[in-house]
């Protein structure tokens, strides 16, 4: 099984994660769960851009991740990595997991072994 598989399996077994894509840096899918679309990934692209010039502007070093929340509960998370995008929709009814810092600490995690 390849590093990227793994990686996607651990991620989907995350408690919290209702579905996820992975887009390229041209906003081409690369792979996707149930709700995820390609008019999702393509607006995580313009989110993306939006949000490096409010980070240029503001003096911050790297992006970390992209939180975005409705009043219903609802949550898609974005996280930058290299010359991918990895959005992330979070269960409603499982907000107590803190996926802003499971995923960053999986990251870290298969990073780590692909060295």
């Amino acid at each position: 099984m390849s590093k990227i598989n793994e990686f996607l399996n651990e991620l989907g077994s995350l408690p919290g994660v209702d579905s996820y894509l992975l887009v390229n840096d041209g906003g081409q899918l690369v792979t996707k769960t149930k709700l995820a679309s390609e008019e999702l990934g393509a607006a995580m692209q313009v989110i993306l851009l939006a949000s490096r010039k409010i980070q240029t502007s503001l003096g911050m070093k790297r992006l970390r991740h992209l939180n975005l929340a409705d009043d219903d509960g609802g949550r898609l998370l974005i996280f930058p990595l290299g010359r991918y995008l990895l959005g992330i929709s979070q269960l409603k009814d499982q907000v107590e997991h803190d996926l802003s810092a499971l995923v960053p600490e999986l990251i870290k995690r298969f990073q780590s072994k692909a060295q």
